[in-house]
């Protein structure tokens, strides 16, 4: 077996100063509640969550489930040759314990290092190639989200500043940058060996094998076929991640465009940004609210339902499936944790 590469991972400390992300956390929650209960009941948002139709919210489950089943043949194909990607089964389960651990963890993206040990404790995978395949799995994703966001523009009834000519320049750089990586690899090593010259040797060394890492991950790149196929799948992936907010509309009777349902998957998507977790309660129900109140839905108990729906719709597939395949696997986060740890 290959050695791994040294990835960057967190150290043991952001475990136990993560606290304070907890405590944002709640203190978002806390200015979210005052902020409803001025204007809405709780009966108000019952009665709401009440009479929404059940089928496009089961609708919705299974769309999220197919996405993590989606992420997970994509993130096979990341790794080249193919004689070292990760079965399919291994790469969803590693997936799915990944997006469990980002839900439920207030240490930043950690759910992503955990997945990485995971394919390599199951399939000798090399840790530091995969590393570099969730770089270009996550450039993907920011690739194909700017695509969207210039496609939908055009159909969106807002009176913004046109920001067309931004995230147009956006999306050429992240197409610049990744071919740069995929097909200009020696002239990438030897500008950064040059960079990290001056630094000690220990640390340039590490750096070294973090950039190797990267391009190696990278790799699949070179193939056209096989971009071609990550583009489309990706695609996929945009529209499954899209279709939750379509979906949920339908069941509220207010039946949003997909463009309109678009806006809000990104307005969603910014909201977890926020340094509190992907599971606190606030932000994203904040935003949501606001930008339904932009399309014309003035009724605030109908828009909170619809946003505590998607947040729940949204959450719950990834956190029972991945507790279920980490029972099933017995795995077990501190024996995880402490091979991350043990690695630095």
């Amino acid at each position: 077996m290959k050695s791994d590469a040294v990835i960057p991972t967190p150290e043991p400390k952001p475990l136990a100063q993560a606290w304070w992300r907890v405590l944002l956390a709640l203190l978002i929650a806390a200015v979210a509640v005052w902020y409803f209960a001025r204007n809405v009941s709780a009966r108000e948002v019952w009665l709401a969550v009440k009479s929404a139709d059940p089928l496009p919210i089961l609708l919705t489950l299974l769309v999220i489930i197919m996405t993590g089943l989606t992420k997970s043949l994509r993130w096979k194909l990341l790794f080249s040759p193919a004689e070292t990607q990760p079965t399919l089964r291994v790469s969803y389960a590693a997936v799915m314990l990944g997006q469990m651990v980002n839900l439920i963890s207030p240490v930043p993206r950690l759910g992503d290092v955990m997945r990485l040990y995971h394919v390599h404790d199951s399939d000798g995978t090399n840790i530091g190639q995969a590393f570099g395949t969730v770089v270009t799995e996550k450039s993907l994703d920011l690739l194909v989200m700017l695509i969207t966001i210039v496609l939908v523009l055009p159909f969106l009834a807002l009176e913004v500043v046109n920001p067309l000519p931004t995230l147009t320049g956006i999306v050429a750089t992240v197409l610049l940058v990744l071919y740069v990586l995929a097909y200009r690899t020696a002239w990438v090593l030897q500008i950064a060996e040059r960079t990290v010259g001056w630094l000690p040797s220990a640390l340039a060394s590490r750096l070294l094998k973090i950039i190797h890492a990267v391009l190696r991950g990278v790799s699949a790149l070179r193939d056209p076929r096989l971009i071609i196929r990550l583009l489309l799948i990706s695609g996929i992936i945009s529209i499954l991640h899209i279709l939750p907010a379509y979906l949920l509309s339908q069941a509220f009777g207010f039946n949003l465009t997909f463009a309109d349902a678009a806006l809000i998957n990104f307005a969603a998507f910014f909201g977890i940004l926020v340094p509190a977790g992907a599971i606190s309660i606030g932000v994203q129900e904040l935003i949501i609210t606001f930008v339904l109140g932009q399309l014309g839905i003035a009724d605030e108990a109908v828009a909170l339902s619809y946003a505590l729906v998607y947040r729940a719709v949204v959450i719950l597939p990834p956190l029972l499936i991945g507790a279920i395949v980490a029972v099933t696997l017995r795995w077990n986060w501190r024996v995880a944790w402490q091979k991350v740890a043990a690695r630095r």
